[in-house]
């Protein structure tokens, strides 16, 4: 019997300033905004949404998460409804597992980190210069 899948990889950039909160337990949870770009029928079309994450990872996510930088990001997709009758609204979000976060250029690794036993954080130094002969 099929089983269902709920695995999203998104790419994109911070769109606005990451937002820490605690869950009524205690837990740390970390919101950020992220667009992603994609091109349809020779037109731009910009997907919004959020990011979520919680405990040790939320902390992370947000030390080193700053707006404009480019984000790779895989988890779940969540959605919530809320408000009543003809104002009802719906928002989608991607409880990440895993996440890239690059300088604001794209192309300098500044964090990278996965849920579970690996929440401790990875920087990347920038390498040295160096003269390439050709």
């Amino acid at each position: 019997m099929p089983s269902n899948l709920n695995v999203v990889a998104l790419s994109g950039h911070l769109t606005r300033e990451l937002k820490m909160k605690t869950t009524p337990k205690g837990v740390a949870m970390c919101i950020a905004p992220m667009a992603s770009n994609d091109r349809f029928a020779g037109r731009d079309c910009v997907t919004y949404v959020d990011l979520v994450s919680f405990g040790k990872f939320a902390e992370n996510f947000y030390k080193y998460g700053q707006v404009g930088m480019f984000v790779e990001a895989h988890g779940r997709l969540r959605s919530g409804i809320w408000g009543e009758g003809e104002k009802r609204h719906l928002r989608h979000s991607v409880h990440i597992e895993r996440f890239s976060l690059f300088a604001k250029d794209g192309m300098k690794l500044v964090a990278s980190a996965s849920r579970g036993k690996y929440e401790d954080v990875e920087t990347a130094e920038a390498p040295e210069p160096t003269d390439v002969q050709f």
